[in-house]
């Protein structure tokens, strides 16, 4: 049997991803399909994009579809635990706001907990993996201490020169709790330097406004900032997942009557990352059904690139293999409308060849004396790869690292 699925389970699979707040054309299954259908291969696919939550909630809600009782059984089970899970973490993010506000540290959580009570007004159906907060780059050190103080590690060992080198380059720093139960990730800009996306934190914070999270007071990102960079985040990981897609979605949907998307373009614009938004919105009207301004509609139809863009994310999106480099190199290049945001990954494909990347390194730790030599490693070590004795890679995903 085909480990990609079908046309039905696709069908299921976005149905289910729908924004619930607008009207949309779903799909009756007959008995006949109905018994064909691969319920393991739907549950493997949702959990790859992270909408098994999205699946148990429309399967309640359509019970004409008559999941088999295992499968009803296992959404049941992880609902519940991923609801506790996300329960749990929400708890400690707003004690740890409360702890950083009295410490004089102003953070933003985005993404995580937060989100997923003001896209879909329910915490537990959104996963997460960590706890995503913005501050100011110069709080950085007084943020450490209190973390540190309630209990909280860096994720990795620095030499003191080591941390303040990763602090200007890098655009985030990860504490991991005690008990390792939760991990918060800090950031002071968005995305890494290689995108080029120059959407100012300063200005993000300042426009930030409070939503009501469990009955508390919660910073969050004002809609047209949280449009703009949730479509740059999908765009820089290739929207590999239909959860990116729905967020979007309901985004749009939730502020449909008002000036966000506009105000999103106007922004999007002034920082050359129009293309990124543009996609995300396409995303969101092709699988999804959202409906779009129309004069946007019309753009987006005579937009040959973001078309273009747009087909590459909808023919992988549900066959689970690794996008092939030369896919990788492509869309990150054609997300940018010039050619001066492009030279950032231009000049990181250079420095991956010239001086190696934590694959090579991997391989052979050379000294920076020696590190002209990476050229000469990378043959053997893609000729590895190849043959299959490479070991799993857990380094950095955020660029991706091929060469």
């Amino acid at each position: 049997m085909s480990s990609f699925p079908g046309v039905l389970e696709q069908s299921l699979l976005l149905q289910c991803a729908y924004p619930v707040a607008t009207p949309h054309k779903r799909l009756q299954p007959d008995p006949a399909s109905l018994s064909a259908l691969n319920w393991q291969l739907v549950l493997k696919q949702a959990r790859a994009h992270s909408i098994l939550p999205l699946l148990h909630r429309f399967l309640s809600q359509n019970p004409e579809w008559d999941p088999p009782a295992d499968v009803v059984g296992f959404l049941s089970s992880h609902v519940l635990e991923q609801s506790v899970t996300n329960l749990f973490q929400l708890r400690e993010l707003i004690r740890m706001l409360d702890v950083l506000n009295e410490a004089g540290v102003h953070a933003i959580p985005f993404k995580g907990p937060t989100l997923s009570a003001y896209l879909y007004n329910d915490t537990g159906i959104r996963p997460f993996s960590d706890l995503d907060l913005l501050i100011d780059r110069e709080a950085f050190p007084r943020l450490k201490e209190v973390m540190m103080a309630q209990g909280y590690r860096p994720f990795r060992t620095f030499t003191p020169a080591q941390e303040e080198t990763f602090l200007e380059t890098q655009m985030g720093y990860e504490f991991v709790r005690h008990d390792e139960r939760v991990v918060f990730e800090v950031h002071w800009s968005f995305l890494n330097k290689v995108h080029a996306f120059r959407l100012d934190p300063a200005a993000v914070r300042e426009r930030s406004q409070n939503v009501t999270v469990a009955g508390k007071n919660v910073p969050m990102f004002e809609p047209a900032d949280l449009l703009l960079y949730l479509c740059a985040h999908g765009s820089k990981s290739f929207w590999e997942r239909l959860r990116w897609i729905c967020d979007i979605a309901e985004l749009v949907v939730r502020h449909r009557e008002d000036d966000t998307i506009e105000t999103a373009r106007k922004r999007a614009r002034a920082i050359q990352s129009e293309r990124m938004l543009l996609i995300g919105l396409n995303l969101a009207q092709h699988l999804l059904d959202v409906e779009l301004p129309g004069d946007l509609k019309q753009e987006l139809r005579w937009d040959g690139t973001v078309g273009q863009l747009t087909n590459a994310v909808v023919q992988q999106l549900f066959t689970g293999t690794n996008l092939p480099p030369k896919y990788q190199l492509n869309f990150h290049l054609q997300m940018r409308e010039r050619f001066r945001d492009r030279l950032p990954y231009y000049r990181h494909i250079v420095q991956l060849y010239l001086y190696g990347n934590e694959k090579d390194r991997a391989l052979i730790s050379l000294p920076p004396a020696l590190s002209f030599l990476y050229p000469v490693v990378k043959p053997f070590r893609l000729i590895r790869d190849k043959l299959g004795f490479a070991p799993a890679y857990s380094g950095d995903d955020s660029v991706r690292q091929e060469f």
